[in-house]
């Protein structure tokens, strides 16, 4: 189309008809402050349809390096996460910059890349802080993103998505937005072929269309290109609701050695009569506090899954942990006893697999003694939140 011709009408309240025209943004850096600004213009219902994708900014011009420790070398535009943790890459271009034809997606390939393996995300973490002005601010903006659950504790909630963060990065389970006032021909053949031939990413064209006339309010318009139907398809799949997994389905995705290892776990927490939460990819065991009768998770447990781990991923939630010089003392003996990762400030994982099941059953056992150790001197929960609500 004609950039000339492409109008839109409207027709003031007062009765009044005007139209506006599409017009070209002044500098980049204007639409850089739109998305940062208005992340709503993402357009996030159409990436997806019938799920409303919303996001929070992490941070502008992030810098990515390319090497572990290494200095920035490049500056991402804008990295967002949406509320299920997907690390969003949105890097700007202008219809006139020549750069936007085959140039920029190598540079969004590089910072994705090396995003991946050299982005910790304890910085995406104090990025957003500073961003927002605080601790508290980013724990408000996390609890509005992910929306209510009333059966999870609200840290333990802003602790799991930073986790599952971390996992969705190291994975390569992200989303790549390649957003300009208008996408030439080249780039969106570029984004369907490779939507069509990576099956974890999401690729992305967002065209952001700017309308102005005189007296006539500014108008933007997102279109999204790129995207094939049956690539959408295959990396959304259904949109309904979700249900919760069973003993049965978990077990039979996992591996055998994890099998096994998980299925001690169940069985031994039943016969300390701990509660078992089913979720909708996994379980968490929960101890009882004595007084309240509320419960709050200590052990985790997932299959392989695109979005948490390749593998089966065992986690200790050691919040449960009420004084903390002992959670200390654990989270050193957990470490200790193989290579568990830290996420968040209370969860430590570890993949289940040949290389790292003993290292698993370590850490298990030290998590299994304290809790007998608890429950032996009777001691109760205590925590400086609201714990959740047993199920």
């Amino acid at each position: 189309m004609d950039d000339s011709s492409d109008k839109i009408f409207v027709i003031q309240p007062d009765g009044g008809f005007g139209e506006v025209a599409r017009s070209p943004y002044e500098s980049e850096d204007i639409l850089q402050r739109l998305l940062e600004e208005y992340p709503e213009l993402l357009a996030g219902e159409t990436f997806e349809p019938g799920k409303d994708v919303r996001f929070l900014l992490v941070g502008r011009e992030f810098g990515v390096p390319d090497s572990e420790g290494g200095s920035d070398r490049w500056a991402l535009d804008h990295l967002f996460l949406d509320q299920d943790a997907t690390p969003t890459f949105v890097e700007v271009k202008r219809a006139s910059d020549t750069r936007i034809r085959r140039e920029v997606v190598g540079q969004m390939l590089d910072y994705a890349a090396n995003g991946q393996k050299y982005w910790p995300v304890d910085r995406m973490r104090s990025t957003a802080m500073d961003k927002l002005g605080g601790a508290d601010q980013l724990a408000e903006a996390i609890l509005g993103l992910v929306g209510p659950d009333e059966e999870t504790d609200p840290e333990e909630r802003i602790n799991r998505f930073w986790d599952e963060a971390a996992n969705r990065l190291r994975s390569g389970r992200v989303r790549l937005v390649f957003v300009a006032d208008k996408i030439p021909p080249e780039l969106r053949r570029i984004l369907e072929f490779l939507n069509e031939q990576m099956p974890r990413i999401q690729v992305i064209g967002l065209e952001l269309v700017q309308y102005e006339g005189d007296g006539l309010p500014q108008i933007l318009v997102p279109r999204v290109v790129g995207q094939t139907e049956a690539s959408r398809a295959a990396k959304t799949g259904s949109s309904g609701p979700r249900k919760k997994t069973d003993q049965g389905s978990f077990l039979a995705a996992c591996p055998e050695k994890a099998r096994i290892f998980f299925t001690n776990i169940l069985n031994e927490a039943r016969s300390r009569n701990l509660e078992i939460y089913w979720g909708q990819v996994g379980f968490s065991v929960r101890l009882r506090r004595e007084i309240h009768g509320d419960t709050t998770s200590f052990l985790y447990g997932y299959p392989p899954t695109d979005s948490m781990s390749p593998e089966p991923l065992f986690q200790v939630y050691l919040k449960a942990v009420s004084d903390p010089a002992e959670a200390e003392r654990l989270r050193a003996a957990i470490q200790k006893a193989g290579p568990f990762h830290g996420g968040g400030r209370f969860t430590l994982s570890v993949p289940v697999t040949e290389e790292t099941i003993t290292a698993a059953k370590a850490g298990l056992e030290i998590m299994f003694g304290w809790e007998k150790q608890r429950r032996n001197l009777g001691n109760d929960l205590a925590s400086a939140a609201e714990p959740s609500k047993g199920t």
